[in-house]
């Protein structure tokens, strides 16, 4: 082989690890979401549904399907985590045991004719919350419960809000 062909071939390969890189770079980051309060089944199954509509949108991420075992062990992990007892190790763990590298943890209180919601977007490798916000509107119907979790969801994904 020539010098020439021999760099030519070590420039393609080197492009080749950058065009890698890139697009493993750019690959949309895992979300689940988890939704928790004194809410009936059905409010929370629609205020999931609604935020995960809300990510499917979202170029940069991607929605993680709930099902029981990861409403299970999302159940467990929010447990663990208030406990105070978890080392940032374990915390690593459980995002790769339950596939997520982010979740979403919409919390949900409903008094009189007011639904109050507030989210946090959470980077399960560290446990670091990295966005929290919250809303409330005047009534507790369905279109009131689907509007205000696709809001908060899209302002926790937003870089624009703050």
């Amino acid at each position: 082989m020539t010098m020439k062909k021999i760099g030519m071939t070590l420039l393609v390969m080197i492009a080749g690890l950058f065009c890698v890189q890139s697009v493993s770079a750019a690959s949309p980051k895992k979300v689940g979401v988890y939704v928790e309060g004194k809410i009936s089944a059905d409010e929370r199954t629609i205020i999931s549904s609604s935020v995960m509509s809300r990510i499917s949108t979202n170029k940069d991420y991607v929605a993680f399907e709930r099902n029981k075992d990861f409403l299970n062990g999302m159940t467990k992990e929010v447990d663990w985590q208030l406990s105070g007892e978890v080392p940032v190790s374990e915390i690593r763990e459980v995002g790769a045991r339950l596939g997520v590298d982010y979740v979403i943890v919409i919390d949900v209180v409903i008094k009189r004719d007011v639904t109050y919601m507030s989210g946090e977007l959470i980077e399960l490798e560290t446990g670091r919350v990295i966005k929290s916000l919250n809303g409330e509107r005047d009534g507790n119907d369905v279109s009131v419960l689907k509007a205000l979790a696709t809001n908060i969801a899209y302002r926790l994904l937003s870089n624009k809000s703050k």
